[in-house]
C-alpha cells in the first residue's frame, strides 16, 4: 500500500476512534421532551405567580426538569415546579434555589419511576421580597394555552425537557434504547429488530470503508 493508501487507512481509523470517544462521553441525557422550540420568551411571571400547562407526557426515569428562563438581567428568584396527573394526583416536585442566572436551567425533582400521560406542569415564582420576575421560553403554538393564576393565554406553550439521573454515555444507554426501540413492535420483531438494525449500521460502515480503500488502491495501480 502506497502513501495515499496509508493516509486513507489512518484517516478511517481516526474517524472510528473519534466516533467511539464521542459515544463514551458522559453527559446529561433526556428522558423526554415536549418538542416545543424555545424560540422566544412567551410569558412572564411576577413574584407569587404560577404558570401551568397540560397535555405533558412525564417520562419514566426522570430526575430533573429543564426550562429556558429569563430574568431581565437580574439574579433568578426561587422557582418551584410541580407535576400533577389526572384528577390532580401529585407526581413530583422540585425547587430551584434563588441566585441562578438566566438561560437554560435544570430543576431537580423527586425521581419519577413510571411514565404518566396528560400531566400538568406548573412553574411558580416565590413571593419573596425584592424577588425578580421571570420569563418562560417557548413558542407560539396554535391550539395550546398557558394558564397563569387562573387566567388563560391561548396560542403559546413553554418548552419542557425531562432529564435522566446523573450523566451517562451512549454505551450506558444501549439497554434503554433497545427497550424503547421495541415499543409498539410486533412480538416476533421486538426481541431482535434493534440488534439487526445495529448490525446493519456496522455492516454499512464496513462496506463504505472497504470501498474507499479499494478505490485508493485502484488509483495507485493506475498511477
Amino acid at each position: 500500500m502506497r502513501a495515499a493508501g496509508w493516509v486513507a487507512a489512518v484517516g478511517v481509523v481516526a474517524l472510528l476512534v473519534v466516533f467511539g470517544l464521542a459515544l463514551a462521553a458522559r453527559e446529561p441525557r433526556l428522558s423526554g421532551t415536549d418538542y416545543t422550540p424555545p424560540a422566544a420568551f412567551v410569558t412572564a411571571l411576577q413574584p407569587g405567580q404560577r404558570a401551568c400547562q397540560g397535555s405533558e407526557l412525564l417520562p419514566a426515569d426522570t430526575a430533573a426538569v429543564r426550562l429556558t428562563l429569563g430574568t431581565y438581567g437580574r439574579p433568578g428568584p426561587r422557582v418551584t415546579l410541580t407535576a400533577t396527573g389526572p384528577a390532580g394526583r401529585p407526581l413530583t416536585r422540585g425547587v430551584l434555589a434563588a441566585g441562578w442566572h438566566q438561560g437554560v436551567v435544570s430543576i431537580p425533582v423527586r425521581h419519577v419511576s413510571s411514565a404518566t400521560n396528560n400531566v400538568r406542569i406548573c412553574v411558580g415564582v416565590a413571593p419573596a421580597p425584592r424577588a425578580s420576575a421571570i420569563a418562560l421560553g417557548g413558542n407560539v403554538e396554535p391550539g395550546e394555552e398557558v394558564e397563569i393564576d387562573g387566567r388563560s393565554f391561548r396560542g403559546v406553550r413553554f418548552r419542557v425537557d425531562y432529564l435522566r439521573p446523573d450523566r451517562e454515555s451512549w454505551y450506558e444507554l444501549l439497554p434503554t434504547i433497545a427497550h424503547r426501540f421495541s415499543i409498539a413492535k410486533a412480538g416476533f420483531l421486538r426481541s431482535w429488530e434493534w440488534a439487526a438494525a445495529l448490525l446493519l449500521v456496522f455492516a454499512s460502515a464496513f462496506l463504505a470503508i472497504r470501498t474507499v480503500l479499494r478505490s485508493v488502491a485502484a488509483s495507485e495501480r493506475r498511477a
